[in-house]
């Protein structure tokens, strides 16, 4: 049955792959929830990253469009952003790729000012 064609292997780094075997077994109708680390391990095999990508107001295509093609330059591969929105977040972006975080809300902006200022 087609419909069972993901393959999961708990593996060596947390990825889950199911394959046909498994559910023949005996795993019909088990909700198996997927690693946290899901869509980056998709994306890692598409040779894709994705941004996990924090703002106060939604993003307008023209901005998504920028910022994607902005990180993927920073990367060198193709960006995909998953973009959430936060309203602890006053302004700006925060940008997670990775392990590497991009912060770049006005909180940030502003304690980096009041940093410099008390040297």
């Amino acid at each position: 049955d087609r419909r069972f064609g993901l393959a999961m292997n708990v593996a060596k780094r947390g990825e889950v792959v199911l394959t046909d075997k498994l559910l023949r077994g005996g795993l019909h109708g088990v909700c198996i929830q997927p690693p946290r680390n899901a869509p980056r391990v998709a994306a890692r095999q598409r040779q894709r990253i994705v941004a996990e990508v924090r703002v106060a107001q939604p993003l307008d295509a023209e901005q998504e469009r920028r910022l994607a093609e902005a990180l993927s330059a920073l990367k060198g591969r193709r960006v995909r952003l998953n973009v959430a929105i936060d309203p602890a977040v006053l302004g700006g972006v925060h940008v997670t790729v990775g392990d590497e975080v991009i912060d770049g809300t006005v909180s940030a902006r502003l304690e980096q000012a009041r940093r410099t200022m008390l040297g």
